[in-house]
Parts: structure tokens; C-alpha cells; sequence
């Protein structure tokens, strides 16, 4: 029987997980005199998800580390030999490499739209080669969950949003980047310690919480409920419909005027059936017992489009819980991601504008940068043109590295969330709605329009 190996993805795995032609054509191109030869790459969103007005960029921060550590160690050189993906003169040549290149990206919690450049990156063709998976992973793995997740943000205003919890992700990793994009598009709290200890979080909702197993272990509610209430530490969030409801509450209100007495809070968490008239319920024994700062939470499959709704009927709830749907982006799971070469440089400084002409994946010619227009502190429009055009708007695209030095300070998840809402405030309201669909208003500049055309006629005269 062959020896089990774990299952779970680790760092040293990124620069050897791709497609076999990735490896193959750098190990040509280095072979056949190419290793001089620089390119610039776009990374760009090529369709916008169902539903969606706007996506959220996240990643970057993902994507600059990488870039700051890229080497091959001998293991994965070891790995490309065994494999027959590189020659052994290339193989030599990893041994040695690190990433030399310029890179522009959009700040990190940007908001922006298909076929926007997110980052540009100019570097040795052999490097930017290697580095295909991991660029579009890292935009596509993190901005998918910051997309979908702020919608229910959005949904729920002024009320809380918390999640999305790290059960029923796809993978360990995936739980990771679904909670630090919805913090950073307006989650209250990560609901994962170790989510809250990698992004430096100073605290979080300690509050005890007794859930539907630590009811289910007593032999009475009511004796759970109790118990619980004596051992928390902080406040008490109780689930009341483990069996009953009404009963549930009628216990729940018990412990609260006990937990009153102490100076703690108590959250009731509405967990099942009829969200909307269960809430309702809930706040009006509450009310009755004179619990008026009792919170509550609301839980249950929720995305934007449920939360919507209860808001539209005026739930009387304080926090709503979003964790399978955020985690699986339910309504639409797919980010079509690419990373394309838009111009080559020769060894004696010869640029080549290249760009793909296949039908509905076409790709943009030359260096290229994405210009926001704003009028009355409201965006308008966006435009994609090249690198240095004037007059045309706001760049986003940022500094990142220059001849492989960092020059950007990577900023807090704090300092991303607070950016975040900044944009928010930028987005017209309409591109905030949740049923319907509105498309921002993207083009072209004609210098590049221009270029386009060249380019087109230069590939097809050969």
C-alpha cells in the first residue's frame, strides 16, 4: 500500500502547481535564447458574475507577498526534472531566480469591472510565465468571496452583518479568504480565531455561545441554558429553537434577567423555520419581560436576496449571520480570471504590441491603465487606455514594485475595510441594487482604440 499523504495545500506547492506547458514553454523559451526577452502581462476579470454590478479587487496583498518570496527551491526543481518539464540547463537557471520585474495594481478593496486591468505586470517572459496560476488564483480565490459577501452587507444596511463562518467552505484555504474578504467588505467579526490572529485583529465577539450540540448535551434546556450563562465570560448568545420556540424563549428570558444582574448581555440567535415571524416573536416576549437591549441574530442559508427581504418587511433584528452562500458564492461560483501578454521587449528594446483575437476573448494591445472619471463626488465612467494619457480621468493602477523592489506599504485590514466603504460612497446608488442589474459604463480610449487596429493589422499581414 502506498504511504498516505495529507491532503491539505501548503506554500511550497505554488510554483509547481500548474499546467505542464507552463514549465515546458519556459524551459523552450530559456533554451532557444529567449531568457532575455521581458513581456507585460494584464490580469483582468473577463466576464461580470450573475447578479453582480460591481466586483470588489481583493488579493493583493496575497499577490505582492508571492511575488516579494518568488524562488524555486531544489525540492520543486527536483519535482519539474522528474516530471520531464525542464531541461536541466533550465533547471539551473531556476535555481537562481527571483522577481525582477515592475508591477502596477489597483489598491486592494478597489471596486471595479470586467475587462479592467486589476494588475500589470512587466517583467523577464520567462518569470511572468511561471507565475500564471498563481496571479489568477489569487484574484479569482479572493475577489469571488468580496463580490458576492459586501452584497449582503449592502442588503442589510444599517443592521450587522457577521461571517461567513469557516464550516461548509470547499477548502481550509478558501474559509480563510471568505472570512478575510468579508471583513474586509463589512463583516463585524471574523468567526474563526486564527482568521482574526493572521490578519492581526486586536479582538473579537467573545461572547459564549450556546449552540444546538451544548443544548442537546444536557438533559434539559433549560439546564444548558443555565450552565451556560454561568460560565460565560464575557455575554451569553443562546439559540432557543433546539426543541421549541416558545419554550426556548420562555427559558432564554430566564437566564437573561439572571445574566442582567451579573452585567452581562444576552443575544438571542433565530435559527430555523419562519425567520421573519419568528423574530418577530421573539422581540415581543422579549419586550414584554422588559429585555428591550436584548439583541437579536438572525441565521439560516441567508445571502443577499434573503436578507433583502426580511429587511423590505422590517424584520426586528439586529444581526444577520452569512456563511453557505457567501462560502460557495451560491448564485454564481464561477470568476473567469485571465492573464494575458500585451506587449514583448526585446533584448535591444524592440516593443511588439500583441494581443489574442479570438472571438469574446480578445485581449487589449500595449501598457495599459484603467482611468475613472467622477462628477459630483460620483463615478461616471471608466476608461481603458495607455500608460501616461492625459485628461482622461483618475489612474488606478498603483506602484507595486519597480526592477523587483516593493515600493508599496501593504495596509491593515482595517485600513481596506475603511477604503472599502469610502468606495461604496463613490458608487452611484443605482449600481448598489440587489434584483437588478445595471452595467457601468467602461470604453475605450481612441489611442488605444488606434493601437488596436495597428496591432490587428500587423498580426494578420504575417
Amino acid at each position: 500500500m502506498p504511504k498516505l499523504k495529507h491532503h491539505f495545500f501548503l506554500p511550497e506547492y505554488i510554483n509547481v502547481f500548474d499546467l505542464d506547458q507552463i514549465y515546458m514553454t519556459s524551459s523552450m523559451w530559456h533554451d532557444t535564447g529567449m531568457k532575455d526577452t521581458w513581456a507585460t502581462f494584464d490580469l483582468l476579470v473577463r466576464d461580470m458574475p450573475k447578479n453582480r454590478n460591481f466586483l470588489v479587487f481583493t488579493g493583493l496583498e496575497e499577490m505582492v507577498l508571492g511575488l516579494k518570496h518568488f524562488k524555486f527551491s531544489d525540492e520543486q526543481i527536483r519535482i519539474l526534472l522528474k516530471w520531464k518539464l525542464i531541461s536541466k540547463k533550465f533547471a539551473g537557471y531556476l535555481k537562481k531566480i527571483k522577481f525582477n520585474g515592475d508591477v502596477k495594481a489597483m489598491p486592494e478593496g478597489t471596486l471595479f469591472f470586467p475587462g479592467e486591468i486589476v494588475m500589470r505586470l512587466t517583467a523577464p517572459l520567462i518569470e511572468g510565465n511561471l507565475l500564471t496560476a498563481f496571479l489568477i488564483t489569487s484574484l479569482s480565490s479572493n475577489t469571488i468571496f468580496a463580490s458576492k459577501f459586501i452584497r449582503s452587507v449592502i442588503a442589510a444596511k444599517p443592521l450587522n452583518i457577521i461571517g461567513p463562518a469557516p464550516n461548509r467552505a470547499h477548502a481550509f484555504e478558501s474559509a480563510l479568504k471568505a472570512e478575510r474578504s468579508g471583513f474586509i467588505t463589512g463583516s463585524m467579526d471574523c468567526p474563526s480565531v486564527i482568521a482574526r490572529e493572521k490578519m492581526n485583529l486586536m479582538h473579537g465577539d467573545n461572547a459564549t455561545i450556546a449552540y444546538h450540540a451544548f443544548i442537546n448535551s444536557y438533559a434539559t434546556e433549560k439546564e444548558a441554558m443555565e450552565t451556560a450563562a454561568k460560565y460565560a465570560k464575557v455575554d451569553l448568545s443562546l439559540m432557543v429553537d433546539t426543541y421549541d420556540y416558545k419554550q426556548g424563549i420562555k427559558n432564554a428570558i430566564k437566564v437573561a434577567e439572571k445574566l442582567k444582574k451579573q452585567g452581562k448581555k444576552l443575544k438571542i440567535v433565530v435559527d430555523s423555520g419562519d425567520l421573519y415571524k419568528n423574530a418577530v416573536f421573539v422581540r415581543k416576549e422579549l419586550d414584554k419581560a422588559g429585555l428591550k437591549e436584548v439583541r437579536i441574530t438572525v441565521a439560516s442559508n441567508l445571502d443577499e436576496f434573503k436578507i433583502k427581504k426580511l429587511m423590505d418587511k422590517k424584520i426586528p433584528a439586529n444581526t444577520f449571520i452569512v456563511s453557505t452562500e457567501a462560502l460557495t458564492s451560491s448564485d454564481d461560483p464561477r470568476m473567469e480570471a485571465v492573464y494575458k501578454i500585451s506587449e514583448i521587449i526585446k533584448p535591444d528594446g524592440t516593443v511588439v504590441n500583441k494581443m489574442k483575437l479570438s472571438p469574446g476573448k480578445m485581449s487589449l494591445p500595449g501598457r495599459k491603465q484603467v482611468y475613472r472619471q467622477f462628477k459630483n463626488d460620483k463615478m461616471t465612467s471608466d476608461i481603458i487606455g495607455l500608460e501616461g494619457e492625459k485628461k482622461l480621468g483618475t489612474p488606478l493602477l498603483r506602484p507595486i514594485f519597480k526592477k523587483g523592489k516593493l515600493l508599496y506599504d501593504l495596509p491593515s485590514v482595517l485600513a481596506i475595510r475603511d477604503y472599502v466603504k469610502s468606495q461604496l460612497e463613490y458608487l452611484p446608488k443605482k449600481y448598489l441594487a440587489i434584483e437588478t442589474t445595471y452595467q457601468y459604463p467602461v470604453r475605450v480610449s481612441p489611442r488605444l482604440r488606434r493601437l488596436i487596429t495597428k496591432t490587428k493589422k500587423e498580426i494578420r499581414g504575417h
